[in-house]
């Protein structure tokens, strides 16, 4: 029988990541921080669900109504926040494409402007998938 194993922060019990694999804390100076962080055990039948279950005393326990609306909203927050940085991204690469021929920039139409965008988020995803794969 295989077991999940789920990390969790101690101050509130919230569980982080999780499942068949064995999650690591953030790291402090080069260490992980189990002082801050804890790793709980379930057998692989154990339902767990972060927005639904807390950890106390090394158990498993249901997550109140409080703690369940508060984990939403640090869900959503987290979204708008990788949304953002996706835009971020965006905004970055279109500057690059401007920066490369900005009287050509100008005469774009807006739908240009988002082809040349997209074309060369393309390349940027190729280059990443490089970097990932091969650095």
């Amino acid at each position: 029988m295989a077991t999940q194993r789920w990390l969790y922060r101690r101050s509130d019990g919230v569980l982080l990541e999780g499942g068949f694999h064995t999650p690591s804390p953030p790291l402090v100076d080069d260490e992980p921080d189990f002082v801050t962080y804890g790793v709980a055990e379930f057998p692989d039948a154990a339902e767990v669900d972060p927005g639904l279950h807390r950890i106390e005393n090394g158990t498993l326990r249901a997550a109140t109504v409080e703690e369940q609306a508060t984990y939403a909203a640090e869900q959503r927050s987290a979204r708008f926040q990788r949304t953002a940085d996706l835009r971020d991204n965006l905004a970055t690469i279109a500057l690059v494409v401007r920066a490369r021929n900005v009287p050509a920039w100008t005469g774009m139409t807006q739908a240009q402007k988002v082809a040349a965008v997209r074309a060369e988020a393309d390349v940027w995803r190729t280059i990443r998938g490089f970097i990932e794969d091969n650095l």
